[in-house]
């Protein structure tokens, strides 16, 4: 499961006031992961949560829903090293969050996690750009890595935030449609329902259910990968280029053109903004797997 981490510097004492930034940056971050289905990188000192909680007992029947997620995001305080995002000005960032994010970067392998979300308030303190690069304090001869940064009120405006989770996605921001096009849908494939919300790391042991189940479901038709297909084998490059299911040399023909579990060739239409399953006598699909006339 995709983890991330919330640049949330206010204290126990902020998250109270209803009225504050902190307060609100809270409950929409606590929104956004229980949307995506992603899981909270703890960075708050636990010791200093519990001290400021006993302070405030009895004052914070105002704000209990913020209270207890940021409970959440309380973690045991420890010596290990630290990472840095690498922005060009000083960022208000502790030493607990610091540790959190080099926790989490642990798995070099793991280029998804931690997505770093960026309240509106703090916009202005982090580069305008989809990533951000990352320094370890424990390695500080390598180069920097890169990590995911959006902003916490535009997840859905990034160009990876959630095409990184959802292979099934991953083409939609590769191939919009033109503010003339008659038809608006999106670039995606129509994906079984079993697998809604199962996160990237798990896809590949749940795939074979939605194999099992079949590719045609309630008169709706869906891409399943082959069975050959390893989704950890694809690597981020390959993944944002859109090629996280398998393409295939079809006709000469140019655009997204992929070959599902039965060997059969999904072809984009630019222009309808539709799949064409190539069958014997092929098939029109939509984004979400109706058939079309």
């Amino acid at each position: 499961m995709t983890r991330a981490l919330l640049d949330h510097p206010w204290g126990l004492e902020e998250v109270m006031n209803a009225a504050s930034p902190a307060h609100n940056a809270l409950l929409d971050f606590e929104k956004l992961v229980r949307r995506h289905g992603l899981a909270v990188v703890p960075f708050v000192d636990d010791e200093e949560h519990s001290r400021v909680l006993r302070q405030l007992r009895g004052r914070t029947a105002g704000a209990a829903a913020a209270r207890r997620f940021f409970a959440q995001c309380a973690r045991r305080a420890s010596d290990g090293p630290m990472a840095t995002p690498v922005t060009g000005t000083e960022l208000r960032l502790s030493t607990t969050w610091r540790q959190a994010l080099r926790d989490e970067m642990r798995d070099p392998n793991d280029w998804r996690a931690p997505q770093i979300v960026v309240p509106k308030k703090r916009s202005g303190d982090w580069p305008d750009a989809p990533e951000v690069e990352v320094r370890c304090e424990d390695s500080l001869d390598s180069q920097p890595g890169r990590k995911t940064l959006v902003r916490l009120e535009g997840y859905h405006e990034h160009p990876h935030a959630m095409s990184d989770l959802d292979p099934w996605a991953c083409l939609e921001g590769l191939y919009k449609p033109e503010p003339s096009a008659r038809i608006q849908h999106p670039c995606v494939l129509p994906k079984p329902p079993c697998l809604e919300r199962v996160s990237a790391d798990m896809l590949a042991e749940t795939v074979a259910h939605a194999r099992a189940l079949g590719w045609v479901q309630n008169d709706c038709y869906f891409y399943i990968p082959p069975p050959d297909h390893d989704f950890n084998a694809v690597t981020k490059e390959e993944w944002r280029r859109g090629r996280a299911f398998p393409w295939v040399r079809h006709d000469g023909l140019q655009g997204p053109r992929l070959r599902d579990t039965n060997g059969v060739v999904w072809i984009w239409d630019r222009n309808e903004r539709h799949w064409d399953v190539q069958l014997p006598n092929y098939i029109r699909v939509s984004h979400d797997g109706r058939k079309l006339t």
